[in-house]
């Protein structure tokens, strides 16, 4: 069905009379997916007779754009959580051209819990943005793994055929290049101690970056979901793949199945064990498992099914994703203070001599958890 379309004017595709309506199926994919155009109609009769045309290119673009809004809605999600998790209290940060530097203090294995994320530091998103991606990408394969494959799995019933956005999902290993900002980390060890620079992170030494690759189904292309490259000043989320490695990866260093960071890092845990790593992980664990609650159960009170969601018009999507965004960042806030709670009754379980102290300890944290909506 064309739409109208006031704002611009074009040809119909057809018969080549200028019109402002354009393919109602495909219209939001102009101002999302790369080099893409509306395709212009002056009426439904010239639409239907040039359907065969267009429809390939029209379902191409309506499936790209629907990954594209999947993309822009994890992403906003991540943001959400992220304040939740970040492992260090910031006392400044200064912008110096493309360098971004900030300051924090932590405290070792004594460190318990964080403050609040200090967002009052900032008055540019696209900074704070920065700030709170860096050295994130493995939190985020962590945090975000199993809604990013919920969102875009899950299948619907179209004419009798279940469909998926994606049907490939792989987590890769990456070396980058051409990062438009660097971030300087100056750290110390409590109040009066002094702030040295991490050279290491600063020059990119001790770690890699970590995407989610996903193949769209309608067309079977691959591409990025790149949910930290903010911490290089980059702020695009879904790419399409060879683009991404073209402009983007030094080097490849792996690609994986689904899953395979959560394994690692669950492997990685017992040889690296400090009340700090525990409890962090745990505070990573406790809000993920949150944050798939609130998505589950306000896509239920609002009745939609995640596909639904990320394929509605932009200007409808655009509404809806800040609703659940509120919603999100709301429910999150409410049990901040139970997840601290329950990575406390976990390092308390792992001090208990007795068993039934244990089995006590454990089954408080495991009700205070149900009771929120999350299982463990």
């Amino acid at each position: 069905m064309s739409s109208s379309a006031p704002d611009t004017e074009g040809h119909c595709a057809l018969c080549s009379e200028p019109t402002t309506k354009s393919c109602g199926g495909c219209v939001d994919a102009a101002g999302i997916v790369d080099d893409a155009t509306k395709t212009f109609y002056c009426g439904p009769a010239c639409q239907k007779t040039d359907w065969k045309n267009h429809k390939t290119t029209c379902n191409r673009l309506k499936a790209t754009t629907t990954l594209y809004q999947a993309g822009k809605l994890l992403r906003r999600l991540w943001l959400v959580l992220r304040p939740h998790t970040a492992a260090s209290d910031l006392d400044k940060v200064t912008v110096e051209g493309d360098k971004i530097k900030v300051f924090e203090t932590v405290s070792g294995d004594d460190y318990v819990h964080p403050k609040p994320f200090a967002l009052s530091l900032f008055s540019d998103d696209k900074v704070k943005e920065t700030v709170l991606s860096h050295m994130a990408c493995g939190d985020a394969m962590m945090s975000m793994r199993k809604l990013t494959h919920s969102i875009l799995s899950k299948r619907v019933l179209d004419k009798s055929t279940f469909l998926a956005t994606c049907d490939g999902f792989e987590e890769v290993v990456l070396d980058l290049k051409n990062a438009q900002m660097k971030v300087l980390l100056f750290n110390r060890k409590g109040k009066h101690s002094r702030y040295r620079l991490l050279d290491e992170l600063a020059n990119g030494a001790i770690y890699q970056h970590c995407v989610f690759r996903v193949k769209l189904n309608a067309t079977k292309d691959w591409f990025a979901i790149d949910l930290t490259n903010a911490q290089y000043g980059l702020f695009d989320t879904v790419i399409p793949w060879e683009e991404y490695v073209r402009e983007r990866v030094k080097s490849v260093l792996s690609t994986n199945p689904w899953g395979t960071y959560n394994d690692h890092v669950a492997t990685a845990m017992p040889h690296a064990y400090t009340e700090s790593n525990v409890r962090y992980e745990d505070m990573i664990n406790f809000t993920a498992k949150r944050l798939d609650y609130l998505v589950e159960k306000w896509l239920a009170d609002k009745g939609f099914t995640a596909n639904e969601l990320i394929g509605l018009k932009a200007s409808t999507f655009e509404e809806k994703m800040a609703e659940i965004e509120a919603y999100a960042a709301n429910g999150l806030a409410e049990t901040h203070e139970l997840a601290k709670e329950c990575g406390d009754l976990l390092i308390m379980s792992q001090h208990a001599r007795r068993h039934d102290v244990k089995s006590r300890l454990l089954m408080v944290r495991k009700v205070g958890c149900e009771q929120v909506g999350i299982h463990v």
